[in-house]
């Protein structure tokens, strides 16, 4: 039916199986480098998209190059431009022929306007996954307390006329407590390149004077001449002795894009020159040929070969993860965020030289990564966005197929209600400070926020339970001694992870002795140990001596003697000593018995007797 005055005029016909070709996300606002649509193929063939546009609501048109075809499955993305606050996206045939689908909106997303589930829901706002499976679950609540608090002073990290905003602070390391060495929180700053080692003083995280100048080194490349924009840090398995290592995405002075991972070897003086450098830019450019010099490797985190190879973990070629593949990187692999896409890649090292090697990629469902840190104490891969994404986190675990994947997505703490922070550093505390199920977690602001850059919250955590119960054939007494030997049984139950190894065996403590303690281990799969002591266990299971004194045994007396009862005991000590005598006849049987304290007894007996009496003449 034509409608009066106007002359319709019908489509082409749509290329085969077009229709199956979907708008899937859109980002309607601060897309990199542009904002962007991404399709979908819905259907069971691929479909050549070749020339087809998406159009806004006016006039802009932007054509898929020649050649472009979608598998089932697939996705592909194409950069438009800017679109408005209040726009439509459309997906049309060449020439803006047909219109094949199109979605609008009246203000922008605050994530992205993505189908829920992908290619056949309706649009939501969700978190940005250019080029990976929509987000399309609602976050979970923080796993930990709602609150954050400030936990450095103000403008602390401020550096000389280059600084003095004191903002840029993007990664931190945290090292728990040992050998008598208190807690640090390691930070990098990348105006300069600055590395800053500070220590806890009452609530507050203040630098460590006595470490470089005034608690910071001043970092340079190799060379000792350059400075790095230093965005990530981590340690490996060696603590601070194997070195800090960094990520970084351009020269901080030049703006050179400088996509690398730097060794620092601790030592002497207020500089740092990195041991090695591994740079990754000729990788990286296989996947992104214009990587912007600003939004290059933000996180980086060390993963240990005993999870990876615990969980069969693959390579991006499909192979099972062989550590001894890689000469010469250690016992783990550094794993890099790349800010420009939110692409996790994982690499080994060859901490001999420079060379490097490309293990695995997968992605982080986040427009951005801006950290990564690895939780032993869980066996989790934590990925970090800042305000961009409402300040969410993702967890990743090896799957069974090997690969890494996201097992858990959470709002910020407090979340809704909870300021949204520039936060790009994070880090964990390790589970030895898991305390009443919770743990500290600390958050590096870029932004400086009122002056403040870090803020400590709380992670849930759980640990192994390990407890010890006491049995023996006679019940403890009343003096806390046992008398018969006692068997100490462990019970575990496990926290966060499996407990690696069983159950401590039951152990029986034969012996008499006082204050013997049987204590025992337990761990679980990502190194945490627990151990539970049965201490102060008083054994006796010798019984005492004891004699009957005043009376000799089958002599006769002129009359009724009054034995006493003696005992001895040289380990529990005596309780008691009782005597009793009963007649017979001409006779008095005598017995004693005496206690110890372990509820020990020992009896002995003799007989006396009563002389006749002499019969008057």
């Amino acid at each position: 039916m034509l409608a009066l005055g106007v002359l319709a005029t019908l489509p082409s016909p749509a290329h085969a199986a077009d229709t199956d070709v979907k708008i899937n996300e859109i980002e309607s606002q601060d897309g990199f480098p542009d904002d962007w649509v991404e399709l979908i193929n819905t259907g069971g063939s691929p479909v050549d998209i070749s020339s087809y546009v998406i159009r806004d609501s006016g006039n802009n048109i932007f054509t898929i190059p020649a050649g472009t075809t979608i598998q089932p499955g697939a996705l592909f993305t194409l950069d438009v431009g800017s679109l408005g606050d209040s726009d439509k996206a459309r997906f049309m045939t060449p020439g803006s022929a047909s219109e094949l689908d199109s979605f609008t909106w009246t203000s922008p997303a605050h994530g992205t306007y993505s189908r829920c589930p992908d290619g056949t829901g309706g649009f939501v706002d969700a978190t940005p996954s250019k080029n990976s499976a929509n987000v399309c679950g609602p976050a979970s609540p923080w796993p930990g307390g709602n609150a954050t608090a400030v936990a450095d002073g103000a403008n602390t990290f401020t550096v000389g006329a280059a600084n003095a905003a004191g903002d840029d602070v993007s990664g931190l390391a945290y090292q728990a407590a040992d050998g008598g060495n208190p807690a640090t929180l390691w930070a990098v700053q990348n105006t300069e390149g600055t590395l800053y080692k500070l220590v806890r003083s009452g609530a507050t995280w203040v630098r460590d004077t006595t470490y470089g100048t005034n608690g910071a080194k001043t970092l340079f490349f190799p060379g000792g001449v350059t400075a790095p924009d230093t965005e990530g840090l981590t340690l490996t398995g060696a603590g601070v002795a194997g070195g800090f290592f960094s990520s970084t995405e351009r020269e901080a002075v030049s703006k050179v894009s400088r996509p690398s991972i730097l060794q620092f070897v601790d030592g002497p003086g207020a500089t740092l020159t990195a041991a090695h450098e591994w740079n990754l830019a000729a990788d990286l450019a296989s996947d992104i040929p214009v990587l912007d010099d600003n939004m290059a490797l933000e996180g980086v985190t060390w993963v240990p070969d005993s999870y990876l190879t615990s969980k069969g973990f693959r390579t991006g070629g499909g192979l099972v993860y062989d550590p001894a593949s890689y000469p010469h990187h250690g016992t783990g692999l550094f794993f890099v965020g790349v800010e420009q896409t939110g692409t996790v890649y994982a690499y080994a090292l060859d901490l001999t030289g420079s060379a490097y090697t490309r293990v695995a990629s997968f992605p982080s469902g986040f427009p951005s990564v801006m950290d990564l840190t690895y939780e032993p104490g869980t066996r989790k891969l934590w990925a970090v966005c800042d305000d961009t994404c409402g300040g969410r986190t993702a967890t990743f675990e090896v799957n069974a197929s090997g690969a890494f994947a996201r097992t858990g997505f959470f709002e910020r703490p407090g979340n809704p209600g909870s300021a949204n922070l520039n936060n790009e550093g994070f880090a964990i505390a390790p589970q030895s400070e898991c305390v009443n199920g919770l743990k500290p977690t600390f958050y590096a602001d870029d932004s400086n926020t009122d002056g403040h850059v870090i803020r400590v919250g709380t992670l849930n955590c759980s640990l192994p339970r390990l407890t010890a119960s006491l049995t023996s054939a006679k019940a403890k007494t009343a003096a806390g001694w046992y008398g018969a030997p006692v068997t100490v049984t462990f019970a575990c139950t496990a926290g966060s992870l499996p407990l690696s190894g069983g159950c401590p065996a039951p152990v029986t403590l034969g012996g008499s002795g006082a204050d013997q303690s049987v204590t025992r281990s337990i761990s679980d799969t990502g190194g945490t140990t627990v151990q539970a002591s049965a201490t102060d266990i008083d054994i006796d299971t010798v019984a005492p001596t004891v004699a009957i004194k005043g009376v000799k045994k089958g002599k006769a007396y002129p009359k009724k003697k009054k034995p006493t009862c003696e005992a001895t005991d040289t380990l529990s000590g005596v309780a008691g000593c009782t005597i009793t005598q009963k007649k017979k006849g001409k006779k008095y049987v005598v017995t004693a018995t005496a206690t110890d304290r372990a509820g020990n007894t020992t009896t002995t007996t003799l007989t006396y007797k009563l002389k006749a009496k002499k019969k008057k003449k």
